[in-house]
């Protein structure tokens, strides 16, 4: 009897703590900015490419600079690249082996990939050649952005 109560006991624990009513990603209403290696970031321009052999897929990439032409420009020594859906939703960031989607948030020859937080596609005008979005992507506490942004769309 008092070994079922034991059980009955660390189940209703075990049960308890994994109930956690935390969302894992929390969008904050600003431009996006956090912190690359530790050091300020600050988006102010980027770019969306759909990739050739996948239309049904996004190359992105967020600056901390201003760019020309974003359509031709392809990385910089700071910021933030990831590949998403070509299509309006929420992706959660994950890790795994098959099913991979993280952000990889860059420092000249640093990469950290964030696997916790999200991204959201908010609308894609292939006419005006935008699109809005919405990112919380975190590696760590010296590694981590925040905030919304609209990026050219570039299907060529």
């Amino acid at each position: 009897m008092k070994g079922n109560l034991i059980v009955i006991l660390l189940a209703l624990l075990l049960i308890t703590s994994c109930s956690k009513d935390t969302a894992p990603f929390e969008f904050k209403e600003q431009a996006v900015n956090g912190k690359i290696s530790n050091e300020a970031w600050n988006y102010m321009q980027g770019v969306a490419r759909v990739k050739a052999e996948a239309p049904d897929t996004l190359n992105i990439g967020l600056y901390s600079t201003l760019l020309e032409n974003p359509c031709t420009y392809a990385i910089s020594e700071h910021g933030a690249r990831f590949t998403i859906p070509n299509e309006v939703g929420i992706y959660k960031l994950r890790g795994g082996f098959s099913n991979r989607l993280g952000v990889t948030l860059y420092h000249s020859n640093k990469e950290f990939i964030a696997l916790n937080g999200a991204i959201e596609i908010m609308s894609i005008d292939e006419e005006n050649q935008l699109l809005e979005g919405r990112i919380d992507a975190t590696y760590d506490d010296k590694n981590n952005i925040n905030g919304y942004f609209t990026i050219s769309y570039c299907t060529n």
